[in-house]
């Protein structure tokens, strides 16, 4: 009994350690990413003081802030022997394996099948619709709220279980990485809380909970509230709002500005992910109401972040980033879709299964998860749910799942999209390998076993041998296409700071275009400003906005037009500008400024670099 035991353990470990490799493999990685280059010269400053000395962003960053843990975790990392792009990509596989198996625990809570973990797996990774404001679930880059979701996912497992202490712990955990990613989650299953609070008629098992959030938290905002780095006091509600809002995050905060497609997408699908709830049968009443209050306070969270910063603005309630509790309400909707699918396909309704399973990957899929769930509503409501295994709908899928599947994608390229589409099929044949092989289990049991455990071991081996570049060049290529662990960037820009990290001193100071974020990350240097590198302190902001004025003219801008307001300032002005900022050399395009006043010490395309005397006259 004890042998069989531990062989089934053995074979489950191998089934899950296949998955999580090879999903890995098939789902993809990116470093750096637009996100680390902005994040990362901090950390880099930590380990060697002697950079960005002159960095304003930098030196602000360094100082206490909400990403002080994340900072430390890379750091000790580095420190420890691990090189930067290793310590990054370990962190990651950490956060991928937790959030996968995470996102397989809760569709076996809920859809008590295989097939049901592996689609809200699957949608988990790669669902394109169901939030708004530019926030994800996950995505394959290293940032602080992918590394905080590993924790979160099972925070909201616990919390659905009702075993609140280990669900609020673990969202505790993710306020060190990303404060968002751990407080917001703990307040839309603060109704579930209170909720099973009243029932209970037992008010004191909130207490606990809400402590350790507390706690937690405060690591994070009590070091900065000390310093008098949390507090707006020098800057009123509408400022803040306006500089932190509407300038430098208004993709994230104002919603006005979302656009009217992507709300109405957005409200279909969670209003369809509403009528889906109500149409899985495997879930129980208490599930129901449970999903359908996460999507209610989500909204209600929206709600109050419209009122709150466009109507009435409070800073507190722009830092909170309220479209960010979207994600949550997007995984309730999938793991009613990925019930739903599982149910459709045990009674033979492949067609159906499909549509659900595919929808929320398209591209303003919310308005055809709507028609869905509405219509599967009415048959329901009719007797007629027969009609769903007619030829009838077998044809329609066929002819509709194409048309799905090539809106998914935003490329115009035929071999792009064929691309596209083959990576998710492979992706979702590989995280419905468990489903697999409980269908086979009763066939070949030995070759089964002997297979799995092969599996297992190739895909660990593939990842060894292609992280230590000793694969063969074809399948090195394929390895590295997917698994970017330090992939460069072509353009003139990251070329020319490549070699100016050669060409200057550490601690020289360049004042580039706004959009060139990637300089700072690559060349090793400190920059006067550019539009994404944002501080969390007040003094930050506020010198930030200073650096703004000052080099395009104008606090009235954007990521879309810094550029264009960079390139209408004369040589003069930018001369100036730099002199003042005791910037020593200049980054600019020879058609933007063909009369820079200053040496030419490299030149790349359109892009020259001019060293600047250290005569102001």
């Amino acid at each position: 009994m004890h042998n069989h035991s531990k062989q089934s353990w053995q074979l489950t470990s191998a089934i899950y350690i296949f998955v999580v490799v090879a999903s890995l493999l098939a789902y993809g990685y990116q470093f750096p990413s637009e996100n680390n280059y902005v994040e990362f010269p901090p950390i880099l400053s930590l380990l060697n003081p002697e950079l960005y000395k002159n960095d304003f962003y930098v030196q602000e960053m360094i100082k206490f802030n909400p990403r002080y843990y994340y900072n430390h975790l890379i750091y000790f990392s580095i420190k420890l022997g691990l090189n930067t792009p290793t310590s990054y990509f370990l962190y990651y596989s950490l956060a991928f394996s937790s959030v996968v198996l995470g996102l397989y625990t809760l569709g076996k809570r809920f859809g008590q099948s295989k097939l049901a973990s592996a689609v809200l797996a699957f949608l988990g990774l790669c669902a394109a619709n169901g939030t708004i404001g530019f926030v994800d679930l996950f995505r394959p880059e290293p940032i602080p709220a992918i590394f905080a979701m590993g924790f979160s996912i099972w925070g909201i497992y616990f919390c659905i279980c009702q075993r609140w202490i280990f669900g609020y712990l673990f969202f505790g955990f993710a306020c060190l990485l990303q404060f968002l990613v751990g407080v917001l989650p703990g307040g839309l299953m603060a109704s579930l809380l209170i909720l099973d609070a009243k029932k209970k008629n037992n008010l004191s098992i909130l207490v606990l909970p809400f402590l350790l959030l507390g706690i937690l938290a405060s690591l994070v905002y009590v070091p900065m509230m000390l310093t008098g780095d949390s507090s707006t006091g020098t800057i009123t509600n509408a400022e803040f709002v306006y500089i932190y809002g509407e300038i430098r995050h208004p993709h994230h905060i104002i919603f006005s500005t979302f656009g009217l497609r992507s709300w109405l997408n957005f409200i279909l699908f969670m209003v369809g992910g509403l009528l889906c709830i109500q149409n899985a049968e495997s879930l129980r009443s208490e599930d129901k109401t449970r999903l359908s209050l996460v999507i209610a306070t989500s909204a209600f969270a929206l709600l109050l972040g419209y009122i709150f910063v466009e109507v009435y603005p409070l800073a507190f309630i722009a830092k909170l980033q309220l479209a960010r509790t979207t994600p949550f309400a997007q995984l309730m909707v999938l793991i009613a879709i990925s019930v739903l699918v599982d149910e459709q396909y045990r009674r033979g309704n492949i067609a159906l299964s499909l549509l659900l399973l595919i929808t929320p990957l398209t591209k303003d899929g919310g308005i055809v998860l709507f028609i869905l769930a509405g219509s599967l509503c009415a048959f329901k409501a009719t007797h007629n749910l027969q009609i769903l295994r007619s030829r009838f709908v077998t044809l329609a899928t066929v002819v509709v799942l194409p048309l799905l599947l090539i809106n998914h994608s935003v490329s115009e390229s035929g071999v792009a999209i064929a691309d596209d589409v083959n990576e998710q099929f492979l992706l979702f044949l590989i995280l419905a390998f468990p489903f697999f092989v409980e269908k086979i289990s009763q066939a070949a049991p030995k070759s089964k076993v002997i297979i799995i455990h092969t599996l297992a071991f190739c895909s660990c081996l593939i990842l060894s041998l292609g992280l230590l570049n000793v694969l063969p060049e074809k399948l090195s290529n394929v390895f590295n296409k997917r698994l970017a662990t330090y992939q460069i960037s072509t353009d003139e820009v990251t070329t020319l700071a490549l070699r100016f990290k050669q060409l200057s001193s550490k601690d020289a100071l360049i004042l580039v275009p706004p959009s060139s974020d990637q300089f700072r990350f690559y060349s090793e240097r400190a920059v006067v400003f550019d539009f994404r590198s944002f501080p969390y302190t007040v003094q930050g902001i506020q010198e930030w906005t200073n650096r703004l004025q000052a080099i395009l003219g104008s606090v009235n801008a954007s990521v879309s037009n810094s550029d264009l307001l960079f390139r209408q300032r004369s040589s003069s002005e930018l001369v100036d500008v730099a002199h003042r900022f005791e910037a020593n050399y200049i980054l600019t395009q020879i058609d933007w400024h063909p009369d820079i006043k200053g040496l030419v010490i490299d030149k790349e395309g359109k892009w020259f670099l001019y060293k600047l005397s250290k005569d102001k006259g």
